[in-house]
C-alpha cells in the first residue's frame, strides 16, 4: 500500500470534528509562534512600520 493511500484511508476513518479541532489547535499554536517572532527585538520597526529583521 503506498503512502497516499494509507492516510487517504486514516482520514476516511477519522471523523471531521477531531480533525477540525486539530486543525484548529495547529493554527493557533502557528499563530502564536508568528506573534512571538514579531515581538522578538531582532524584528525591529522603522517608522513607517515596516518589519525589518
Amino acid at each position: 500500500m503506498a503512502n497516499g493511500q494509507g492516510l487517504n484511508y486514516l482520514l476516511g476513518l477519522t471523523p471531521i470534528s477531531i480533525v477540525a479541532k486539530d486543525l484548529e489547535r495547529t493554527s493557533t499554536f502557528f499563530s502564536k509562534v508568528l506573534h512571538f517572532k514579531e515581538r522578538r527585538p531582532s524584528a525591529r520597526r522603522d517608522k513607517n512600520g515596516t518589519i525589518r529583521k
